[in-house]
């Protein structure tokens, strides 16, 4: 054999290894990516979700207001102090 050249068997592993090591680079870029849209869909989420608890309470105050001339507070009733039934 010549210096400077290798056995098949080596460069055949090392372009495998090279191979390898790519796939895997881009295997870790497609799981990054899926987790930034899951946290962005989850962010999304949860903005929705803010937007319509204040809607739900900018509603209440309007019921409120109408109702008792925003003299009183509706609550709901909480079972929490009734005794248990037997």
């Amino acid at each position: 054999m010549l210096s400077g050249q290798h056995a098949p068997e080596q460069v055949s592993g090392a372009v495998a290894t090279v191979k390898s090591a790519s796939s895997m680079y881009s295997f870790n870029n497609a799981i990054v990516a899926i987790n930034w849209r899951v946290i962005a869909e989850c962010k999304a989420l949860l903005c929705s979700l803010h937007s319509v608890a204040s809607d739900v309470r900018e509603n209440r105050n309007l019921i409120e207001k109408e109702i008792h001339g925003g003299n009183y507070k509706l609550y709901s009733k909480n079972d929490d102090d009734l005794p248990a039934l037997r």
